[in-house]
C-alpha cells in the first residue's frame, strides 16, 4: 500500500478525521481512517456522536481533552461508550514541570464595595426557609448588582489598564452589555489596542484580532467566555482577567488552558480572578452566592497546584 496524502478535516472545531489516501495492488483509491476527537468532552453532543457512529471503517477512535467529565457521571459514560475507557491522565502540574506548558499564577481579588444596607437586603433574601427561596433568582440578582456597580466597573477597568503585556478579558454577560462597557472604557481611556469579541462577531474579524494580538504588544481582547473560553490558541497572552463569576469546573479548567500555551520569552501566565464579597449576618447564609462561586474556583486552582494568592480590597 502506498500512501498518497494525509488530510485533516475540521468538524465544527472539535472533531478531526485523519484520512490517509492510499492505493491498493490494483491501483484503486481508498481511505483508511483513524478518528481523533480533540476536546472530547464534547463527545456527548449529538452532532459528534453521529460522526463517531458513522465512521464504520475507523480502525482507531480516540479522544483527548483537558476537561473530561467526572467519573461516574452520565456525560462521562456517554463519551466512553463511543471512544472507550479513560486510559491516561496527565496533571497540569506535571505538564508545566516538564516544560510543556506555561506556569500559571492565580491572583484572586476579593472586592468589598456594597453599602451595608444593600448587603443586609440580600442577606434577608437568602436567610429564609428553603421552600421560600429561589436560589437561581438570587444568584442572578447578585450578578445584576455586580454589573450595575459603577465602583466595581471603575476598579476592574483600572486594574486591566495598568497591566503590561497582552491581556485576555473574559466576561459572561452579553445581554446587559457588561463586556461591551468594559471594552468601551478601555478603548476611550487607554492607548492600548483593544478588540471586542462575542457570539455576534464575524469569524473574519475574530481571526484578524487573534492574528493582531500575536504580533502586537500591550494589546487587550475583551471576549465572551462562550467564544474565547475554550478551543482558542493564543500564544502571546500574558494576563487573563475573569471579570464575571461562575463555578463550573469545566469552564475554569478551559479558561486556564487559554494561557498555558508555550511561547519563547513567556515566563508565566497571570490569571486575575475578581470576586464579589456581599457577606452579612451569621451562619451558612452569611456568604453570598458569588463568594461561594469564588470558593469553588479556589478549590480548582489549588487542586491543580497553581500558585494562589487572595487579596481583599474595600472601596
Amino acid at each position: 500500500m502506498k500512501i498518497k496524502s494525509i488530510k485533516k478535516i475540521d468538524y465544527k472545531g472539535d472533531v478531526y478525521n485523519l484520512r490517509i489516501k492510499s492505493k491498493d495492488e490494483n491501483n484503486h483509491n481508498y481511505f483508511a481512517n483513524d478518528l481523533c476527537v480533540s476536546n472530547c468532552h464534547h463527545g456527548k453532543a449529538n452532532s459528534i456522536k453521529n460522526v463517531l457512529v458513522k465512521c464504520h471503517n475507523a480502525e482507531y477512535k480516540f479522544g483527548v481533552t483537558g476537561t473530561l467529565p467526572p467519573e461516574g457521571t452520565c456525560d462521562s459514560f456517554t463519551i466512553q461508550s463511543y471512544l472507550g475507557p479513560r486510559v491516561y491522565i496527565i496533571p497540569s502540574a506535571i505538564i508545566i514541570a516538564e516544560g510543556n506548558a506555561t506556569p500559571v499564577h492565580i491572583i484572586e481579588i476579593e472586592m468589598n464595595y456594597l453599602d451595608q444596607n444593600i448587603k443586609k437586603k440580600l442577606y434577608d433574601l437568602r436567610n429564609v426557609k428553603s421552600d421560600d427561596k429561589d436560589g437561581a433568582k438570587l444568584l442572578n440578582l447578585e450578578k445584576d448588582v455586580a454589573r450595575e456597580s459603577r465602583k466595581r466597573l471603575n476598579y476592574i477597568v483600572n486594574k486591566i489598564a495598568s497591566t503590561t503585556k497582552n491581556s485576555l478579558v473574559l466576561f459572561s454577560d452579553i445581554k446587559n452589555d457588561y463586556g461591551r462597557n468594559v471594552f468601551n472604557w478601555l478603548k476611550e481611556n487607554t492607548e492600548k489596542n483593544v478588540y471586542y469579541i462575542d457570539g455576534g462577531t464575524k469569524n473574519d474579524n475574530r481571526e484578524y484580532y487573534k492574528k493582531q494580538i500575536e504580533i502586537e504588544k500591550n494589546t487587550i481582547i475583551v471576549a465572551s467566555i462562550g467564544t474565547f473560553g475554550e478551543g482558542i490558541d493564543i500564544l502571546n497572552v500574558h494576563n487573563i482577567f475573569i471579570i464575571e463569576s461562575y463555578k463550573s469546573e469545566f469552564i475554569a479548567r478551559q479558561v486556564l488552558g487559554r494561557g498555558m500555551r508555550l511561547m519563547e520569552g513567556k515566563e508565566k501566565i497571570t490569571v486575575i480572578d475578581f470576586s464579589d464579597n456581599y457577606e452579612y449576618g451569621k451562619g451558612y447564609q452569611r456568604k453570598n452566592y458569588l463568594m461561594r462561586h469564588s470558593m469553588e474556583r479556589e478549590k480548582i486552582y489549588k487542586e491543580k497546584q497553581f500558585p494562589f494568592k487572595r487579596f481583599k480590597v474595600k472601596f
